[in-house]
């Protein structure tokens, strides 16, 4: 199945249709940054993924797919996982703070336990709601709160927004395997044939 959000509002693909490629894209040349990696830095594949915590798609993604990729990619060796938050915040007005709240999660070192508090609540994601999660994922509250009031990341996440633009990100989720972008929600079937067709390139 493929789906996407949108920064204008929401389009769904027929659930039949396969993610999209763009075969003649040029790869990209990611600049990682300081994104959450989860992996191997020495592994062979190298999976960007713009998202958007208020996406349905992206949570569906995160529930659902994202534990059997884990398992089976990233924990081998065989890829691993950068995030970078892409909030379409024209249609999700929780987006950004949510964003800035797992960056904040980031800072104590648990990013990918917040991120998945945060992609099985995506009904609370009001700036209470966050402090909870926070709590949940085993955050320090203080320096939370601290980080949260002053809005430490907005910036950055303004700057990939923009970065993400000008790679042609358009909507969530939207994923670069070692620079080939695919779009639409991956199942753990999908994620398996873009791994193999990064592998059989050498």
């Amino acid at each position: 199945m493929s789906v996407l959000c949108i920064v204008a509002g929401w389009w769904i693909y027929d659930k039949m249709q396969p993610p999209t490629i763009d075969e003649n894209a040029v790869r990209a040349n990611i600049a990682l940054g300081g994104a959450p990696i989860l992996g191997n830095a020495d592994a062979s594949v190298t999976v960007v993924l713009f998202s958007d915590f208020e996406c349905v798609y992206c949570g569906e993604f995160a529930r659902d797919s994202f534990p059997t990729i884990k398992e089976r990619y990233i924990d081998a060796g065989t890829a691993r996982l950068a995030y970078m938050s892409f909030p379409l915040s024209q249609s999700h007005p929780y987006a950004a703070a949510a964003a800035n709240a797992a960056l904040c999660a980031d800072e104590q070192g648990r990013f990918w336990e917040y991120h998945d508090v945060l992609y099985a609540n995506q009904d609370a994601l009001a700036s209470d709601d966050l402090r909870v999660h926070a709590v949940a994922a085993g955050l320090d509250a203080q320096m939370f709160d601290d980080c949260m009031q002053d809005e430490l990341f907005a910036a950055v996440i303004d700057r990939t927004v923009v970065y993400g633009k000008s790679l042609g990100v358009t909507g969530t989720p939207t994923f670069f395997f070692n620079g080939r972008k695919v779009v639409g929600a991956l199942t753990p079937e999908d994620f398996a044939r873009e791994i193999d067709a990064e592998l059989a390139t050498g």
